[in-house]
């Protein structure tokens, strides 16, 4: 068993910024040990200097997050996030690279008869799947990842997709996968079409190999407006990724957003230097996109939507034609007061 959060875990004590880690547990849960992602700033194990993410870091890259987990049926464990500067918001750093972010897959087996990792499994190796190009203001963000359980001609294939956002125009959704049990990774390809404001994909597999892909998106327009175009976006692939369905906005939605209570237009309000006038303290609620799985018949989705009222509720779609069409959203605990958020689903 092992878990990892959607934002950084762990803290390096040395600098105060934060890297990618999770815990891990071999009892069921009753106990867990944690770990970190080899090759922070200051990681002076072999592991960690050999790994491409170091170097990323001595570059300027210092922190890492957006971690996200899939097991194959060997029980090798993919873990997935991105390594970046945090820099000058929306600018550029006059030291480091700026907000590089960097997006890699690390690979933990059973199979590797060294325990490199003092808390956590057998750390294999790490990938580097897209880098950015300094000056340029791309940023790869928001990973998800998943892995062929199936009996299928795919089984075992890895898949692994993030947003790709530029500096100007449309952001993208970009997909690789591996055939080979996370050594190496394909070019990536861009699923979103020609949707803009592509963010925060997931991943479901169908019974037959078949791979689901859902993220929050708008249909039309330039990066940065609000139009009405915007919800849950859908593609899907048939060929064990090597091609996908042309994407579209499936599911229309007014997402929930933290905006409205922190006084001062802010996503997110904390403590001290970022205390907000409302005097409340909230993460950003429209991180959390739209999450998809499937039981082999039927695809789920289940996302967080803004009412007419400013309440924010969960609520969530079907589809029993492989994405074709899609059900009318449905609350999952209708409630006449109280915000729902950050939802997740998974089916069997």
């Amino acid at each position: 068993m092992s878990w990892a959060a959607r934002a950084p875990i762990r803290t390096v004590p040395t600098n105060g910024d934060a890297w990618a880690g999770f815990y891990r547990s071999t009892d069921s849960g009753t106990s867990w040990a944690d770990s970190l992602l080899p090759g922070y700033l200051n990681d002076g194990s072999a592991q960690g200097l050999a790994s491409p993410v170091h170097q990323m870091a001595l570059g300027g890259a210092i922190a890492a997050g957006d971690p996200v987990q899939a097991w194959d049926t060997h029980g090798n464990l993919f873990f997935m996030g991105n390594n970046f500067n945090r820099g000058t918001e929306n600018g550029v750093s006059p030291t480091f690279r700026d907000n590089t972010g960097d997006v890699w897959v690390a690979t933990y087996s059973p199979s590797n008869p060294t325990d490199s990792s003092t808390d956590g499994a057998r750390y294999v190796r790490t990938v580097i799947l897209a880098s950015n190009v300094f000056g340029l203001g791309s940023f790869n963000d928001k990973t998800g990842i998943q892995v062929d359980q199936t009996n299928s001609a795919f089984s075992g294939t890895v898949y692994a997709a993030w947003s790709d956002f530029h500096g100007s125009g449309c952001n993208e959704i970009d997909i690789v996968r591996s055939t080979d049990h996370g050594a190496t990774f394909s070019a990536p390809l861009k699923i979103s079409s020609s949707i803009c404001n592509n963010q925060g994909p997931n991943i479901a597999i169908g019974p037959s190999g078949q791979v689901y892909v859902s993220w929050f998106g708008q249909k039309s327009g330039t990066r940065g407006q609000q139009t009405r175009a915007l919800g849950a976006a859908f593609a899907a692939s048939l060929d064990g990724g090597a091609t996908f369905s042309m994407a579209d906005v499936v599911v229309p939605f007014d997402p929930f957003t933290s905006r409205p209570f922190s006084g001062n237009g802010a996503r997110q309000c904390g403590d001290g230097p970022f205390a907000c006038p409302s005097g409340q303290t909230f993460p950003r609620f429209d991180l959390a996109q739209p999450s998809i799985t499937t039981d082999g018949a039927t695809i789920y989705m289940a996302f967080m939507a803004r009412l007419a009222s400013g309440q924010g509720q969960t609520q969530f779609v079907k589809s029993t034609n492989g994405g074709a069409s899609w059900s009318v959203a449905a609350a999952v605990d209708p409630q006449s007061s109280g915000h729902q958020f950050f939802p997740w689903i998974t089916a069997s």
